[in-house]
């Protein structure tokens, strides 16, 4: 399923849907570190991934037994196959099951460019049918 976000009325981006398939709207926090996706489980807001892939440690029994306060997640390019000797599930499936918003296929790089640039503090999220 396509996804918007919408940044402003000048400015969406369309990606590919995983994980929830909900919409929603709020403010955002940009991480930059490969792995830290882990972490950003029990933040709140929407977390833009800049790196270029994401998801390959996977998902731990660790993190799966925690709640997570995190709204959405946008990426680049999400990892299928976890190669992490503890990984229990995949990002992709951890996200559908605690009903986070998933969008991969995005320019991170360039969303995060543009919401530096334009000094935007949350963004929405949401199906192309309901835009």
């Amino acid at each position: 399923m396509e996804r918007l976000i919408i940044v402003n009325e000048e400015k969406v981006f369309v990606g590919e849907s995983f994980g929830s398939e909900a919409n929603t709207e709020g403010s955002i926090f940009i991480d930059t570190n490969v792995s830290s996706y882990l972490s950003n489980f029990n933040k709140e807001g929407i977390a833009i991934h800049t790196y270029p892939e994401i998801g390959s440690v996977g998902i731990s029994g660790k993190e799966c037994n925690e709640q997570t306060t995190l709204k959405a997640m946008i990426v680049s390019e999400l990892s299928e196959c976890p190669s992490h000797f503890e990984s229990q599930n995949t990002l992709e499936n951890y996200c559908h099951e605690t009903g986070i918003i998933g969008v991969k296929g995005i320019d991170t790089r360039e969303l995060v460019r543009y919401i530096q640039a334009n000094n935007i503090q949350s963004i929405r999220i949401t199906t192309k049918e309901l835009a």
